[in-house]
């Protein structure tokens, strides 16, 4: 019998090499697309032209039967009409397998553009949750945490600091006013490690990361990943 981990490792490594490579290939069509928009443009000013101008009108239609255009704009038609098609229906394959994967996810990283909405959106999930937090600096030393501890009414633990849900923004403000990043704050199953300019990985149970999910939705903050 087949070891489970063996076939699923494989699958997913599979998915994932299909999904890298068609990303790819769907930035590459996106150009041609933006090479055809410029085309329409030009096709535009030439019909244009050949409404005010007889000579111009001769002239394109001699340049334009000097060339394969008119055979390739049919093939395009013909060729962007069946891509049309197989994109429907490989889209709703692709809906099915992305929310069959989301089941899975147990990490997503937030950018808060509006740094006034962070504590509207941190309380969204955190309250309730837990009321007691650990932070830790990404390096020990970058800052005085008998000094963050007593700001934050925390308490020094080692190399962390324990505080209360409700000091969260406290600790927060006090962080970015000292440009610290890439630090942790974390309490339980569940990790946020905040970078600089507001943006958040969050590290949590699938379950979890829906709520977050829906609670970012609702403050309009961009999900990164």
């Amino acid at each position: 019998m087949v070891n489970d981990g063996i076939v699923i490792k494989e699958q997913i490594k599979k998915i994932e090499k299909n999904l890298s490579q068609l990303n790819k290939k769907i930035a590459e069509t996106s150009d041609v697309l933006d090479k055809l928009k410029q085309d329409y443009a030009n096709v535009v000013s030439m019909k244009s032209n050949t409404e005010i101008s007889k000579s111009y009108l001769n002239e394109a239609k001699t340049q334009i039967n000097k060339t394969d255009i008119l055979a390739n704009a049919e093939t395009t038609n013909k060729l962007i009409d069946g891509f049309a098609k197989s994109v429907l229906d490989v889209q709703n394959k692709l809906i099915y397998m992305s929310n069959f994967l989301e089941n899975f996810r147990t990490q997503r990283t937030y950018k808060i553009k509006d740094e006034k909405k962070i504590f509207r959106f941190l309380s969204g999930f955190l309250e309730g949750f837990s009321e007691v937090y650990y932070f830790k600096p990404e390096f020990i030393g970058i800052v005085n945490l008998n000094e963050l501890a007593t700001a934050v009414k925390g308490t020094k633990d080692g190399p962390l600091i324990k505080i209360a849900y409700e000091q969260i923004p406290t600790l927060i403000n006090y962080a970015y006013a000292k440009q610290l990043k890439n630090f942790v704050l974390e309490s339980h199953n569940l990790k946020m490690v905040f970078n600089k300019d507001f943006v958040v990985k969050i590290s949590a149970d699938n379950e979890m990361i829906k709520k977050i999910d829906r609670i970012a939705k609702e403050c309009s903050i961009e999900q990164v990943n």
